[in-house]
């Protein structure tokens, strides 16, 4: 079925066979395919005549059939398959049957439905104990949105999103292929493992709640802190970040596409854009003023702000840089900023991703044989690497009803509590006890390590003025005021944690590393370094494991470990043009927008906390430790799969379309009454009619029910030939009202429709205070700051923001004594020589 197994390679997957039952539909298949990859046997359970994501394109051959769906293909693939009508008391009872056996139960059902039919968690746990049951719904299972209905586009503007990604003098956008879904499909999957993991220790199962638009803010960066810090909200600026002063190009134009970059000073971007402007210098683009200018400690967020003549100078830089880039092409472009560690990527187009050099030099690509279809494709493979216990991709995704005959006949069903391998009282945290040791910056490794820390994992986060975390310098800051400590970006990923300050060029600093290493003996290490940087100072993972064979070791940078590109250095808009999302995001007459801000550092960490967790079951199961390896490329690729998908058997290369969808009409974002407060941007909903039924609705509460009968509109196809028609009579219905005076409007009527809400909206959404998503802290240097709760409720054991995030070494005493014995004194020598930091 597969080529992922190498002959002779029998080495198991990192999770047990945990038995899941597969309940849900559209991107949240995601979550089964996450814990399918990792070794659990999912088995997907369909109504009769097979689930509704079946009719998601696109289509193998172009040819729409339920067994055809490369959609289906991308995120079904490792699961088995069965249907049952649990609207049937014959269905209803097998499922039970089946529960009794199972591990943990996934579904995406409307909050209350499977309580309906008898099948809900209190039903399902009498009579198993252990069980898990995950929900994901779009709103959670409480509060007041809990009845609306959210597709992708209602989700994404719900969620704050589409908002601020898009040009200015057009409605906000959602990225180019759907990705609200997946998003809580990967929190569905950790959170499920966090819970698997308690019950290892206890014995007892519990209820996860999923909130699709909790996810989607998880993804808008800094952008909710902005009213309440810096009393305005960030608006969408195309491939620029503007200000009245200064406008700072993202993506370039160049012969044969555009590239990611941003022209910058500062210790984000500063030694980047000198190395820039010397290449730029050697083909006669610099001007003198860029060539004397200290790039490393110009602050371009100052000029932002205050502009004057050095607003002047930054702008007259970037129009160098325009007429520079325009010049090359991507391949020459790209090669370069690999060599001399310039931070630019490619705006990849899904046929760029299919011939990357480097995912082929690291064997990414997994054959699988479609028997049905007598093909073989080519999908995208493990999204991540462990050393001990390898991700494969062994099946196809099932046919309808394939595996019906024999499931779990053998297993003998959950009818008492399983045996508890480690003590932990019942309402202990799930990782109390687990210690982290965290050597990451930025956002995807703090935000991976997060989710144990707000879990009970001590986590202790090592950082250095002297080579301080770009997140860092990032606002918008505390008080309004910038400074070292005041982000709010940064301190939002740190929850949880202990600050240890350490100077690693110094010698001694790594020595301490080792101590803790070998002492303190975390159960996991975490590093987001280049490749050779732990190699150099001897804690890379073949260093390590010598004395520490049980460690789990995380690595993660943009391109994995290996391969001729896993030097490159980026950040998260560079990871977003490699994985393509910046090429599909925007209007098909300009170039592209893109998604706002580093959006693949918001796809990777829920699905990188899923592959530690799942590490940790395998060494509770053998004692071994092992090397995780992340590419954020890589991890990101599955996001668009049923697009590469779509190109390897279809020729087809996505492009962008603004909101159309080709599958649904009307969608789209429309204009609507400004609002008083914060009236920049203009005020919008997002409508998304996604069948015949909403499209009656939809015209009737518009008083238009003539269109019901008009031949342009009443099927899908005429809509969308006649969708620019539509758009503008909706367009030109909407404008006069409120944005959340439509939404209620429409969504009591069962259309699906949601404001495109702004920080500034989400801070006041009524749905997230019922959830608790905001949160405020006390911060050491800022006093109160704003922070957010993980997107998933458990029901037992909630995640808990305890303590804000630390100042570099804020805990420095407290670490070298507590977890290494090493007296007072010794500390305040080792402050003196500078191998210990604070701020």
């Amino acid at each position: 079925m597969s080529s992922q197994r190498p002959e002779g390679d029998d080495r198991p997957p990192p999770l047990p066979p945990y038995r899941v039952l597969d309940l849900t539909e559209g991107g949240i298949n995601w979550a089964g395919r996450v814990l399918a990859d990792l070794g659990a046997d999912v088995v997907k359970v369909e109504p009769p005549g097979g689930s509704p994501t079946r009719r998601r394109g696109p289509f193998y051959g172009d040819a729409p059939h339920p067994e055809r769906s490369l959609f289906w293909f991308a995120y079904c693939a490792n699961k088995r398959g069965i249907t049952l009508d649990l609207e049937s008391p014959a269905g209803r009872q097998r499922f039970r049957e089946l529960a009794a056996r199972a591990d943990l139960v996934l579904e995406s059902f409307p909050p209350g439905y499977l309580e309906g039919l008898g099948l809900g968690y209190a039903d399902l746990r009498s009579a198993n104990p252990g069980v898990v049951v995950t929900s994901v719904t779009p709103f959670g299972q409480t509060g007041p949105y809990a009845g609306y209905k959210a597709p992708d586009l209602v989700a994404w503007s719900m969620g704050g999103m589409a908002f601020v990604t898009g040009d200015e003098d057009r409605p906000p956008v959602r990225v180019g292929f759907p990705q609200a879904e997946l998003h809580a499909g990967a929190h569905a999957a950790a959170a499920s493992l966090i819970a698997l993991w308690r019950r290892g220790r206890t014995g007892r199962g519990q209820h996860i709640d999923v909130s699709v638009q909790s996810a989607v803010v998880w993804t808008i960066m800094n952008a909710a802190a902005y009213p309440g810090l810096q009393g305005e909200n960030v608006q969408r600026s195309g491939a620029s970040t503007t200000s009245e002063t200064i406008k700072r190009q993202m993506h370039w134009k160049c012969k044969d596409g555009h590239v990611a970059s941003g022209m910058a000073g500062g210790i984000a971007m500063g030694r980047s854009t000198a190395r820039l402007v010397q290449w730029m210098d050697q083909e006669g683009f610099a001007t003198q003023a860029m060539r004397e200018r200290d790039w490393v400690t110009w602050d371009v967020y100052r000029l932002m702000l205050e502009g004057g003549p050095e607003a002047d100078e930054f702008n007259a830089a970037q129009d160098q840089a325009e007429q520079f880039f325009a010049t090359k092409d991507k391949a020459e472009l790209y090669q370069r900023a690999v060599a001399e560690r310039i931070i630019l990527a490619p705006c990849n187009t899904v046929r760029d991703i299919a011939e990357s050099p480097q995912l082929e030099a690291r064997d990414y690509w997994a054959t699988i044989h479609h028997p049905e279809l007598d093909a073989t494709i080519s999908y995208p493979g493990p999204y991540v690497k462990l050393s001990e216990s390898p991700v494969r991709i062994q099946r196809p995704a099932p046919l309808i009803g394939q595996h019906n005959d024999g499931l779990w006949e053998q297993a003998a069903p959950h009818t008492s509590e399983p045996p508890s391998p480690t003590a932990a009282s019942d309402d202990a945290m799930p990782f109390e006890g687990l210690k982290v040791l965290d050597l990451t910056w930025v956002a995807v490794g703090p935000i991976t390590m997060k989710f144990l820390g707000d879990h009970g994992a001590t986590v202790v986060r090592v950082e250095s003025v002297t080579r301080p975390d770009p997140a860092r310098s990032v606002p918008p800051f505390g008080g309004a005021t910038p400074g070292f400590n005041r982000s709010a970006f940064s301190s939002k990923f740190n929850t949880n944690k202990l600050g240890l300050g350490l100077n690693l060029a110094k010698p001694k600093a790594r020595e301490i590393i080792e101590r803790l290493l070998r002492e303190w003996r975390p159960d996991v290490i975490a590093e987001s370094f280049t490749p050779k940087a732990m190699r150099s100072w001897g804690l890379d993972y073949k260093s390590v494991s010598v004395y520490r064979p049980d460690i789990i070791y995380f690595s993660t940078c943009q391109q994995g470990q290996t391969g001729p590109h896993a030097a490159f250095a980026g950040y998260g808009p560079q990871a977003s043009a490699l994985s393509g999302f910046a090429h599909i995001t925007g209007w098909a007459d300009r170039d592209p927008a893109g998604p706002y801000g580093a959006y693949t550092d918001f796809v990777n960490p829920p699905n990188a906390a899923a592959a530690v967790i799942a590490a940790l079951e395998f060494r509770r199961r053998t004692g071994k430790g092992q090397h995780i390896d992340l590419s954020q490329y890589e991890c990101a690729v599955h996001y668009l799969a049923p697009a590469v998908l779509d190109y390897r058997v279809n020729g087809r290369v996505l492009g962008r379309n603004g909101n159309r969808d080709d599958f649904y009409a009307p969608h789209g974002i429309f204009p609507c009454r400004e609002s008083e407060r914060f009236p920049e941007g203009g005020s919008w909903c997002a409508i998304a009619v996604t069948g015949d039924e909403e499209w009656r609705a939809l015209a009737g509460i518009m008083g238009r029910a003539d269109w019901v009968e008009d031949s342009r509109f009443a099927t899908l196809e005429g809509r969308k030939a006649h969708e620019a028609e539509l758009e503008q009579a909706i367009g030109e219905w909407t404008s006069s009202r409120d944005s959340f005076e439509v939404m209620r409007s429409l969504q009591e009527a069962g259309v699906p429709a949601g404001v495109v809400q702004k920080g500034s909206d989400l801070s006041s959404d009524p749905q997230l205070a019922h959830r608790g998503h905001f949160r405020q802290l006390n911060h050491t240097e800022c006093g109160p700051m704003p922070y957010e709760a993980l997107p998933f409720h458990l029901s037992e054991t909630p995640g808990e923001l305890s303590s804000a995030a630390p100042l570099v070494g804020e805990h420095n005493l407290r670490i070298l004594e507590e977890f290494l014995g090493m007296p007072g004194s010794e500390v305040g020598v080792l402050l003196e020589e500078g191998v210990l930091e604070t701020s």
